[in-house]
Formats: C-alpha cells, structure tokens, sequence
C-alpha cells in the first residue's frame, strides 16, 4: 500500500479532469487538489470572455518557451487569488459555431461516452448521426468529469 495520502492535478482540461475523476474513484487519497488557472473546467474548450482581444503571439517567446510572464507564487498553500487579467497566450481560440473535426467517439474517454447532443446546424450539415460535437458539449463533458462527485475531491481551487 501506498504512502502518499495527497495529490495534486494541475490543470483542468480534458486530461486533469479525466485524471481528476480516475483518482478519486480509487479512495486512496486523504487530500485531492486541484488547481486551475481559469473560473472552470474544460482547457481549450472553454470560451473567453467577450472583452478579451486576440493578440498576436511573441514567436521569440514562444521559440523559447516562455511565452506568459512568469506570475506570482502564493506565500501559502492553498490558496485561492484573485482571478488574473494578464495575457495568457494559451488562451481559447473557440468561435460561437465551432464543432469538433473528428468523431466524438475517438475523443471520449474509454468508460465515459460523449452525450449525444447535436446542434441544428450540426445535424443539417452533417445528418442526424453525425459524429460531430458543439464545443458547448466538449466543454460540458469535461466539467462533468469534475462535477459528477459533487465536487467533493477538489480541496482547493488556484485560479491563477
């Protein structure tokens, strides 16, 4: 039997949901935390704010791998700071009408099918099978992942 008792998951996008969720199925763990930088779950999928400006990436950053300021380590754990306005190059690109290009089927977790919701405009282009999702329905799938225990596992949120 294991010694650690506490486990972190960074990040809240499809894999640390899923992670997230896999790990308190097992209740091997005293403390879960979670800490995500955005108000919620989804990653890529998640829409930003309607006041946010696109703006165009430094590359010599990028090439470096430092593309964000580095920001501020909390003085104690945990913690949960004020919502952070600083550009994140990381941030979404999702448009209103965007869809996924591949099968839902391939993008569900193996125990964890993908509901089969579809738009109006999904079905009209695609059929009433089409295998395509509304990034609604990804982002949604993904909070689930992290709702569907009550919340109970995530101690502490870190929006940074």
């Amino acid at each position: 039997m294991s010694s650690i008792k506490s486990v972190a998951v960074i990040g809240l996008g499809p894999a640390g949901a899923i992670s997230l969720d896999a790990l308190a199925q097992e209740k091997a763990f005293d403390t879960i935390r979670a800490f995500e930088r955005r108000d919620r779950a989804g990653g890529c999928w998640i829409e930003d704010p309607e006041d946010n400006i696109q703006q165009l990436p430094d590359l010599k950053k990028i090439a470096e791998r430092s593309p964000d300021e580095t920001l501020p380590i909390p003085a104690h754990i945990p913690a949960t700071l004020p919502h952070n306005t600083q550009y994140r190059f990381s941030d979404t690109t999702v448009y209103p009408t965007l869809e996924t290009n591949i099968d839902a089927e391939a993008m569900a977790f193996s125990q964890e099918p993908f509901p089969q919701t579809r738009t109006s405009a999904n079905i009209e282009k695609h059929g009433e099978d089409s295998p395509f999702r509304h990034w609604k329905v990804v982002e949604r799938y993904i909070q689930d992942l992290v709702n569907r225990r009550g919340g109970t596992c995530i101690q502490e949120s870190s929006k940074q």
